[in-house]
């Protein structure tokens, strides 16, 4: 199970990645990363190659989720708001079992990555009834 703040310490060292990472080769993501449950559980770049072993190692009841550090959304302006409901309306990029999910267009600064993984566009509606809904 993908618990809050996992990835905090380097022992859990789970598809290779630890907070805080960051790459300065290749393309990446950098960003928030959290769980079905919409729990923070780390921070940090993401190259293609880390992506396909999150995608390659979840379990069946497992969801990892991308926010990138370009959504500038403050997370508490509405104290209303879910954590769930929080991950739903900023997510760019859900990771399954075996499925990439990519909830909108990459930005311009992205254009030219070899996106070689296989992945499956969604509306962002699409995308919050998959969150909702997982289990």
């Amino acid at each position: 199970m993908l618990t809050k703040a996992m990835f905090r310490t380097r022992e859990s060292n789970r598809f290779g990645i630890a907070e805080g990472m960051m790459w300065n080769t290749g393309r990446i993501l950098k960003g928030l990363w959290y769980n079905q449950a919409g729990e923070w559980i780390g921070y940090g770049d993401l190259a293609m190659s880390d992506i396909e072993r999150i995608r390659d190692g979840l379990l069946e009841d497992e969801l990892f989720v991308l926010i990138p550090e370009w959504v500038r959304v403050t997370r508490r302006t509405n104290p209303n708001v879910t954590d769930l409901e929080y991950v739903m309306e900023n997510c760019f990029i859900i990771i399954t079992r075996g499925k990439i999910y990519q909830t909108s267009d990459l930005p311009r600064e992205y254009s030219d990555v070899p996106w070689h993984l296989s992945f499956e566009l969604q509306t962002h509606e699409a995308a919050k009834r998959l969150l909702r809904d997982f289990r």
